[in-house]
């Protein structure tokens, strides 16, 4: 393991459950956080750099995102914008490394389609409700006044994903 970057070792054991959720127990994993909580752009560039020697395949993220007017409409320019800035580094690493992966934003999220498509990881806050072909990964909770600290970060028992 010494050839893998320290966030590859890192991201390593969550790529590993989310193959398995995917693949074996054909269900699409969603990486949930509170709504307040937005993940880096290198977050997703080392996440599907970890999951590519699983899957095979191109990856897509599914933001999992409202649709509507009004806030949800001001929400989702703001979200477009950050998906953006996702593929755009996405796209740099994958002229370096031949591994496709791209984020979407979705009003639904993509169900496994096995090997012959792409490989789906959903991502969506801990407010909106799954469809009945997703499971959570909860990555982070909130505390009691609603503000995420080290103490508040659960650990995932991998142990029962895989």
């Amino acid at each position: 393991m010494s050839d893998l970057s320290p966030a590859k070792q890192v991201l390593l054991p969550l790529a590993n459950a989310i193959f398995e959720l995917s693949h074996r127990r054909c269900m699409t994993p969603v990486l949930v956080t509170p709504a307040h909580v937005v993940l880096h752009p290198d977050f997703f560039v080392h996440l599907a750099d970890a999951i590519w020697p699983f899957a095979q395949r191109e990856i897509r993220f599914d933001w999992y995102r409202p649709v509507g007017n009004g806030l949800i409409w001001s929400g989702n320019w703001w979200a477009s914008r950050r998906q953006k800035q996702i593929n755009q580094l996405l796209c740099k690493t994958a002229a370096q490394t031949a591994r496709v992966a791209t984020m979407q934003l979705a009003a639904v999220i993509g169900r496994p389609g096995g090997t012959n498509r792409e490989f789906v990881i959903g991502w969506s806050d801990d407010e909106r409700p799954l469809p009945p072909w997703c499971v959570s990964i909860h990555l982070a909770s909130k505390s009691r006044n609603d503000s995420i600290n080290q103490n508040s970060v659960m650990p995932i028992n991998l142990r029962e994903v895989a």
